[in-house]
């Protein structure tokens, strides 16, 4: 028996696991767009800090909360992350975990300008999964790459406002072993936040605020054009997400923070062809995803210990994101070879979100370290496979006043 060539393995993966695009596309979907920077409190209070942000993570989570940075403010953050999806029914063994890998980094400078502060800030935030299968082994890789501009001031004594405009760039490559790229594709596209915090009384501050992350406009293709021609276009509506939330200080040195996101349905449409040459002809198709409105409750602490001339704090929060159907469908002009590549079915897991951290700070000086643990089961293909994903992420942050 002959040994299938390098390109009937590549023909072979394409056609006979299509889901594996689709799955490239809920990855695309799923990861939330990268933010201008992460801090040890909004990672240690599971981003329950849309009424109390003071930080360099304001602008995501709540732009009015650069109005409480005082002075002129550098700071980084870096993080790592590591999971597993076991049970994926694409894997040949399904006792091997498809795995997860993720890392992020931001860098922020905020300085008073006029009667506020403006705030630069810009971050990448990637992930890589795979999984082990022969000739069907799957690398994806994303890698997104942001950078906004914000402002925000206090227009009376108890209510701070903000807003800001980002450019998003999204790059992400889906792999197989024959080849170091089968699919590339790039998506690009500008969003703003804006935001509110109210003070109510010493003890209590509300916040709101709306993140538009923008629409991005996708290109790309396969690598090998000569072989396998794989031009891509198509637009990802990123969701609108709307934040409220109430912090309250029962105590000196104590914050209790109680939020609810509202994150709104997003869709994806894209449209690829391949040229098959053993067939002779194209194969076109057209993959469209949507999903509904979920809303995200959390809650998050933080406590302050004196020591040592500044404090050290002690950050801890939990979210649950809610059960969402991914309606995932796809049609194909040569549905006997492309394997019936008509319908996939996802359903969004519930996922329970537990984070916990410390740091020091002091009135020049602020650093933090904090840790989120990710759990949950979601479901997919057209037999409701059950998935397990669990997911661990450690962010590390830093900043000065100039």
């Amino acid at each position: 028996m002959i040994p299938p060539s390098n390109h009937e393995k590549r023909l072979s993966f394409m056609e006979k696991r299509p889901g594996v695009y689709v799955m490239l596309f809920l990855f695309l979907i799923l990861s939330a767009p990268a933010m201008a920077m992460h801090t040890a409190k909004s990672f240690g209070m599971a981003g329950a800090v849309v009424a109390t942000v003071d930080d360099l993570s304001a602008p995501y989570y709540n732009p009015a909360g650069i109005a409480r940075i005082k002075g002129t403010s550098v700071g980084i953050a870096l993080g790592l992350g590591e999971g597993s999806w076991k049970n994926h029914p694409y894997a040949t063994n399904s006792n091997q975990p498809f795995y997860e890998a993720n890392m992020l980094e931001g860098a922020g400078y905020a300085m008073p300008v006029g009667p506020g502060v403006l705030l630069v800030g810009s971050g990448k935030d990637g992930f890589a999964y795979n999984y082990t299968g022969g000739v069907n082994e799957v690398f994806i890789n994303s890698q997104q790459y942001v950078s906004g501009v914000y402002y925000a001031l206090d227009m009376s004594s108890n209510i701070s406002v903000g807003a800001g405009i980002h450019y998003l760039v999204r790059e992400t490559s889906l792999n197989a072993p024959t080849e170091d790229s089968l699919v590339k594709e790039k998506g690009e596209g500008f969003g703003g936040s804006f935001g509110a915090i109210f003070s109510a009384s010493k003890a209590l501050d509300v916040g709101l605020s709306l993140t538009i992350p923008g629409d991005l406009v996708l290109s790309g293709g396969g690598e090998y054009a000569l072989i396998l021609p794989f031009p891509l276009v198509g637009r990802t509506k990123n969701p609108t997400t709307a934040r409220l939330g109430v912090a309250y200080r029962p105590i000196p040195r104590l914050t209790v923070s109680v939020q609810a996101d509202m994150v709104g349905g997003f869709s994806f449409e894209e449209y690829r062809e391949i040229f098959d040459p053993i067939a002779n002809k194209d194969k076109s198709a057209r993959s469209t995803l949507e999903a509904d409105t979920v809303v995200v409750p959390s809650v998050g602490i933080e406590y302050l210990v004196p020591f040592a001339g500044g404090s050290i704090p002690i950050w801890a929060g939990a979210a649950v994101s809610p059960h969402n159907d991914l309606r995932v469908s796809a049609t194909a002009q040569e549905a006997e070879t492309m394997n019936a590549l008509n319908f996939y079915y996802y359903s969004v897991p519930c996922v329970t979100t537990l984070a916990l951290g410390t740091g020091y700070q002091t009135e020049g000086f602020e650093f933090g370290i904090s840790a989120q643990v990710k759990s949950g089961i979601t479901k997919t293909g057209l037999t409701e496979d059950e998935i397990d994903i669990n997911e661990t992420k450690v962010v590390a942050s830093g900043s000065f006043r100039i």
